[in-house]
């Protein structure tokens, strides 16, 4: 794994690329900092972030994203934004791209947990093979 870059909350990482968090740097939809991936291999790179929930609960994943892109051949057609569940395959997610040029798009995910009490949270793409990235904010998971 490449290590988060600028990490300053208790995060996971998969992939051997470059991702991190920005802190401060103006790039974010709201607040000071965002997180983001990029990369010009073809490899899967995500970050995710294990949470407790409520057994048997409604829940909504929200999050901001946006994608590079918008017709400069650098789009990134297909982000995954989803929860991945203990043995549960394929896991509940949004699959979306490229948004809309040099802004931030709301995905929201509902989901319930059945009997877990631990979900994991991720935002992640298939690499290109040339230049991409996403970055993504102010993710949120609430009771439905």
């Amino acid at each position: 794994m490449a290590g988060l870059q600028g990490h300053r909350r208790p995060l996971d990482d998969r992939g051997p690329d470059p991702k991190g968090v920005d802190v401060g740097l103006g790039l974010a939809r709201t607040g000071a900092d965002n997180a983001w991936i990029r990369t010009s291999s073809r490899n899967w790179n995500a970050i995710l972030q294990t949470i407790p929930v409520t057994p048997n609960q409604n829940y909504v994943l929200r999050g901001w994203v946006r994608t590079s892109g918008h017709g400069t051949g650098a789009d990134v057609n297909t982000v995954f934004f989803g929860i991945r569940m203990a043995g549960l395959w394929p896991p509940v997610e949004q699959h979306f791209g490229p948004g809309p040029a040099g802004r931030y798009q709301e995905i929201v995910q509902p989901f319930n947990p059945g009997n877990r009490t631990a979900v994991t949270v991720f935002c992640g793409f298939w690499g290109l093979g040339r230049d991409g990235w996403i970055q993504f904010d102010h993710l949120s998971v609430l009771r439905a």
